[in-house]
């Protein structure tokens, strides 16, 4: 039986997806490159992402009975897609697997202190391995719930931390690292929006096709704008210095809120923006590799291998992943090529070659 879900459950779920572990990174990296307009650069990638999405709505133009899996083999064929199906594959397991070691680690170190990270990542799977085996309409339906959880504390967020922020510290604006500020949009892409193709899965299961187009701008649009609101108070608040010196920028920004003497050190509402956040990752990348491997191996239920996948993803997550360090080095280096190869440049080659054909 068919899954279905709608444009608006679709539209939040991209904007859970291009949070996800980049709520927490983002400043830094951004911060990183750009200094002090470190949210110039999260508005330039929101551009870029945009136009991102642009192009992967291209590939599903005027395909309203088809799932995602076979309009890629009518544009190239079934041998192609396969290798392109293989290698979205790899890339969306990493991500995966990153994401749950990830918050892992910032569970362990920041919040149950004596919790090993292990048992964390653990429990974070068997948790996505259930809404995954459910189907992705309970997935969308618990995400739906949990939407305005999240928007609150980002809201509450950025709220409370307004009388700490220091203009002096976003200023001057443009006047230095001019050059790292436009670098840093790659990184920042790679981590965001340039791991949404998986979405293009779940899009062809929207009730609307059409709508679920204008969903997938909406829920990115909305993202962009939530983190270059919270790069900016990161910046306004702890300073380009601070702001590197964390690990986590955004955590130590919900340690600073101080609200009519009494209400302090909230920083619970981050932990809250990221669980969300990545729990909804997880559990849609995990989603769309079930997916692609029952695709691949024609099994008649992706139900099949999920556990299998689950028991493989705890081992990867947790043996090849050594520290937060060696996360922001993978970001910056080698992850970078692998997005911008697997997220941008195959789905632009797929988006030619359908407007190739439409004509």
């Amino acid at each position: 039986m068919k899954e279905v879900i709608s444009a608006k459950q679709f539209a939040i779920l991209v904007f859970m997806n291009t949070l996800g572990t980049a709520v927490v990174f983002i400043p830094t990296i951004a911060t990183r490159y750009g200094g002090e307009n470190g949210w110039v650069t999260l508005i330039l990638s929101s551009i870029a992402g945009l136009a991102t999405i642009f192009i992967y709505i291209k590939i599903l133009d005027n395909n309203n009975q088809l799932n995602f899996f076979q309009i890629i083999e009518g544009l190239v064929g079934q041998l192609i897609a396969k290798v392109i199906f293989v290698l979205m594959f790899l890339f969306t397991y990493i991500s995966a697997i990153g994401n749950v070691w990830a918050l892992s680690q910032f569970i362990s170190l920041q919040i149950l202190m004596e919790t090993p990270a292990e048992i964390i990542a653990l429990i974070t799977l068997l948790s996505s391995l259930i809404a995954v085996r459910y189907g992705i309409e309970s997935i969308s339906r618990a995400c739906e719930i949990f939407f305005p959880f999240t928007i609150v504390s980002l809201v509450l967020l950025t709220l409370f931390v307004l009388p700490e922020a220091r203009m002096e510290n976003i200023q001057p604006i443009m006047q230095f690292q001019q050059a790292g500020t436009f670098v840093g949009v790659i990184p920042v892409l790679a981590i965001t929006f340039l791991e949404l193709f998986y979405m293009l899965v779940i899009c062809t299961s929207v009730n609307n096709r059409k709508a679920a187009k204008k969903a997938f701008f909406i829920g990115g649009l909305l993202a962009g704008f939530s983190m270059t609101i919270v790069t900016l108070a990161c910046i306004a608040v702890l300073g380009v210095g601070g702001t590197l010196r964390h690990t986590y920028p955004i955590y130590v920004l919900g340690q600073n809120i101080r609200f009519a003497n009494f209400f302090e050190r909230i920083e619970v509402l981050v932990a809250f923006i990221w669980f969300f956040t990545i729990f909804f990752k997880v559990c849609t990348s995990i989603y769309f590799l079930n997916r692609t491997g029952q695709h691949l191996f024609n099994f008649k239920s992706y139900k099949v291998i999920t556990i299998p996948l689950t028991i493989f993803a705890f081992a990867s997550a947790i043996t090849n992943f050594l520290s937060v360090l060696s996360d922001l080095k993978l970001i910056n280096s080698t992850y970078v090529v692998f997005a911008l190869f697997i997220g941008l440049i195959i789905p632009f080659i797929l988006a030619v070659v359908r407007v190739f054909k439409k004509t």
